[in-house]
Formats: structure tokens, C-alpha cells, sequence
């Protein structure tokens, strides 16, 4: 019986490494996806580019990368306008403002940029999820909602699209709505997504999630555990429950200020603090 037991166990863990496995190889081809459409742009970039603009497009993105590390997003940004300026077709470029943008708290210019992106390459559109995080802060919920319905025909296994589109349908409408059309996922294992999703769903509580987190003491968990808690009570219209999350999710981060993603806690705090200055002064 023992040794039957151990069997089972044994078996258990193997399933388990299978079904991670099986998720990191999709998440792996997605990213792969991504670097193989950006490698066509770019060759395409080379073969319709002198040097000359080759050369200064690299040097405004790398001087856009190191101004974001350090949170200087307005230097990031300068970095790229006169470029875009000399080189108004160069599509890459609009990413980096784009994200920059979006970074110093100007949601409107940051859609503008992403949009400039899809005119230039319309293949880009599904890929572009920044934006429909964008159009969330901007209230443009139904355009979020289907940017997040695009984005999930090439990053099927992703809970955090699930819940942004989930963030989306519940402003546009009501939270039985955006459960009843909550996008279904399976594959993603990162901690502690499955808890997060079942937030989403109703099917657990808060404690859930947080356990999770804290069972792998996992950093890179334990922000996007404070994170959606603060972003699920957000569509809850809670907004002090939401910004208590939020603020956990800034104190524990482990990103560097480069990624957009590590920077959406600050981001959200920055835009929800500043409308509610603005509201209090009306």
C-alpha cells in the first residue's frame, strides 16, 4: 500500500512537471513568436534604411532604455522625438515613446503612438497589449476589451490578458458580465496566476492568492499577486482596498523600472492619485 502510495505520488509530480513543461514550451513559442516578427520588421527596416538612420535609431532606443532604468521617462522620451522626427516611418520607435509615455502619465499620447504603430504595420495590432492596458486608464473600455479579445489569438495561455479584458468588460458593463465572458485559461502556472484567475472568476478570496505567494516565496509572485488583488478591487470600484493592494505591489517589486509590466503598479497609483486630486479640487 505504501509503495502504491509513493506510485501515485511520484506519478502526480511527473503530470504536474508535463503540464509546466507544456506551458513554459507555449510561453517560450509566444516570446519566440514575438522576437521572429520583430527580426522580419527589422530586416525589413534594414533593407529599406541607410545606415546612417540604422545607427541613430539604435542609439535614440538604447538612450531610451537607460533613461527608463532610471525612471527619467520625459529623458526617455526626448530621446526618441527627434528621431521619429528625421525617421517618421520607423515603427520601432513608437514602442519605446509609446511605453515612455504611458510611464510619465500620459495615457492619450500613448495611444497615440501604439496606433501610429498598427497604421505603419497592421500585423502588429494583436501583439500590441500595451495599448489595450493604455485604453484601460484612458476609459476606453470597449477598445481594451477587444484589443485584450486580439491579443489573445496569439498569447492564448496568458491569466494576466484574461484579466485585463476581465478589467475592461466589468468597467464597460457590470462584474457578472466579465465573468460570464471571463476568457478561459489553462496553461498558465506562473505564481500565483491560477488563484489569480480563480479572483476573476469568484471562486476564491483574497487570502487565496496571498497564500499562494507567500507558500513559494516568490517575488516576482508576490507583485503580481498585490498587483491584481489591487486591479480586481479597482473594477470593483473599491479604491481604497485597490490602491492598499497596489502600494504592497510597489514596496515588494523586483523589476527594473524598464519594464512596463514592473511598472504598472506606480503607473496606476500615479494616474488614480492624480484623478483623485483632480476631483478633490472640483
Amino acid at each position: 500500500m505504501k509503495n502504491l502510495t509513493l506510485m501515485i505520488a511520484v506519478m502526480g509530480v511527473f503530470v504536474g512537471q508535463v503540464v509546466c513543461s507544456a506551458t513554459d514550451f507555449k510561453r517560450r513559442a509566444w516570446k519566440q513568436e514575438q522576437a521572429n516578427q520583430q527580426e522580419k520588421q527589422d530586416q525589413q527596416k534594414r533593407k529599406e534604411s541607410t545606415p546612417e538612420e540604422l545607427r541613430e535609431i539604435h542609439q535614440a532606443i538604447r538612450a531610451s532604455i537607460v533613461a527608463s532604468r532610471k525612471a527619467d521617462f520625459a529623458k526617455a522620451i526626448k530621446s526618441i522625438d527627434p528621431v521619429i522626427a528625421k525617421y517618421p516611418k520607423a515603427s520601432q520607435l513608437y514602442r519605446y515613446r509609446a511605453n515612455a509615455k504611458f510611464s510619465n502619465g500620459d495615457i492619450v499620447g500613448a495611444i497615440k503612438d501604439y496606433d501610429q504603430i498598427i497604421v505603419l504595420d497592421k500585423k502588429s495590432g494583436p501583439y500590441l497589449w500595451e495599448r489595450g492596458l493604455a485604453l484601460y486608464y484612458a476609459k476606453r473600455y470597449k477598445d481594451g476589451r477587444a484589443q485584450f479579445e486580439s491579443h489573445q489569438k496569439v498569447n492564448s495561455d496568458d491569466v494576466e490578458n484574461a484579466a485585463w479584458h476581465f478589467l475592461c468588460v466589468a468597467r464597460q458593463q457590470n462584474l457578472e458580465t466579465a465573468r460570464s465572458n471571463l476568457i478561459q485559461i489553462d496553461g498558465d502556472t506562473r505564481v500565483p496566476m491560477p488563484e489569480v484567475f480563480k479572483l476573476f472568476a469568484g471562486k476564491c478570496v483574497d487570502q487565496t492568492v496571498i497564500d499562494a505567494f507567500e507558500k513559494s516565496k516568490d517575488k516576482t509572485g508576490a507583485y503580481y499577486g498585490y498587483l491584481y488583488l489591487g486591479l480586481y478591487y479597482d473594477a470593483k470600484g473599491n479604491e481604497k482596498k485597490s490602491l492598499a493592494y497596489i502600494e504592497k505591489a510597489v514596496k515588494v517589486n523586483p523589476f527594473r523600472p524598464e519594464s512596463l509590466m514592473g511598472r504598472i503598479a506606480d503607473i496606476h497609483l500615479k494616474i488614480r492619485g492624480k484623478s483623485k486630486i483632480e476631483s478633490k479640487k472640483k
